[in-house]
């Protein structure tokens, strides 16, 4: 089976906007990670070798963000 995440599309501010889509992950992102979704049905459809599934989200990239560095 495919791992399916639940994501919350962002603005430009990063706050929540819109409705949750379910993506499938193939890159193994991280709760609460920033990740770039394609909504291509035909490329999630490629990635889950089966033509006739309903997929239509797939995560394409986990967007890296800077670590905080710990108060001293």
């Amino acid at each position: 089976g495919w791992r399916m995440l639940i994501c919350q599309p962002l603005d430009a501010h990063g706050l929540a906007e819109g409705t949750p889509v379910i993506a499938i992950d193939p890159l193994g992102a991280g709760m609460h990670q920033k990740v770039i979704i394609s909504s291509d049905g035909s490329a999630a459809r490629l990635a889950v070798m089966d033509d006739k599934s309903p997929v239509r989200q797939i995560i394409i990239a986990i967007i890296d963000e800077p670590e905080k560095e710990a108060a001293a």
